[in-house]
């Protein structure tokens, strides 16, 4: 794209309000819910699956954007489906 990236997330904030990475982070979390609600994989093979460094690092975002653990979501989910 030929354009700094500080100048990129300056000019997607001004429009949106969020970083380029507050986006990305939220499509990852999107995605993620996807996976735990469709799928029967792991919480680390969603994390790796995602790109993720490890575990750790997925379901401490998860738990920062969604307030709850990817298990608690999972649960969660399983749960109101079922009624």
């Amino acid at each position: 794209m030929h354009v700094h990236p500080n100048y990129l997330n300056s000019l997607v904030r001004n429009q949106t309000g969020k970083t380029l990475r507050e986006h990305i982070q939220d499509r990852l979390i999107h995605e993620a819910k996807s996976l735990l609600v469709q799928t029967d994989w792991g919480i680390n093979e969603i994390s790796d699956g995602l790109g993720f460094s490890g575990q750790a690092a997925f379901t401490s975002l998860f738990k920062k954007k969604a307030l709850v653990s990817p298990s608690e979501f999972r649960r969660n989910a399983a749960v109101s489906t079922h009624i």
